[in-house]
């Protein structure tokens, strides 16, 4: 018949738990899976950021041409093109135009497509967008209430991460791809998002005539 002893002998045997060198081992394991898929986490999250950066992106662009077409809508003077995008020359076509060489921080001083507006929404004096806008020269009224004025032109918009800052002079106009990426990647010289559309003013009854003007 068994002791008490005997049963004391067995619930001290199991109640002993893991050695320190169990739990050495443990840790040494559980350390290694981790390093292990660090590198994966870091490319997802860096990947994940930069796609996000890009809806960012392409939602400032189509904001800047819903912008403009609003103002082209009610009709811009000669005296108000300063509100448009700057024009890039006779017979320049927008896909044509160069990436941007340098920065103002003043939405009235992009008087040239060369130059870009950085957009500091935080105010850290370190911009999260910079944006490149700019129109060929179109077709104008000849005649009518609205003459001189612009009645139909094609607009272009590249918006680069505000990294891109540093590679100024050195910056390209096709758009960055977004794969995996640990980094910035091709965001440090190319823009995320790239828009080119026609920007017309069509109530008026000589609109649809300039708008074939265009075409030609």
């Amino acid at each position: 018949m068994p002791k008490l002893n005997d049963y004391y002998r067995l619930f001290k045997t199991s109640d002993q738990g893991f050695s320190m060198i169990e739990v050495m081992v443990g840790f040494t394991i559980a350390s290694a899976v981790l390093a292990a898929m660090a590198p994966v986490l870091l490319i997802a999250m860096s990947t994940r950021v930069q796609n996000y950066r890009a809806e960012q992106a392409m939602q400032l662009a189509q904001s800047e041409i819903n912008r403009v077409q609003t103002l082209m809508t009610q009709g811009v003077q000669q005296t108000q093109e300063g509100k448009i995008p700057p024009a890039a020359g006779n017979g320049v076509k927008v896909a044509q135009v160069g990436p941007p060489t340098s920065l103002v921080t003043d939405p009235n001083a992009l008087d040239s497509p060369s130059k870009a507006l950085a957009v500091d929404n935080d105010n850290d004096s370190k911009p999260e967008f910079i944006v490149q806008m700019f129109r060929d020269n179109g077709v104008r009224f000849t005649s009518g209430s609205a003459e001189g004025d612009l009645a139909i032109f094609q607009m272009g918009i590249r918006v680069y991460a505000g990294v891109a800052k540093d590679n100024l002079g050195s910056l390209q106009t096709e758009t960055a791809s977004l794969g995996l990426s640990k980094g910035p990647g091709e965001q440090k010289i190319k823009p995320l998002a790239v828009l080119y559309t026609e920007v017309s003013r069509s109530d008026l009854q000589l609109s649809l005539q300039r708008y074939k003007k265009y075409l030609d």
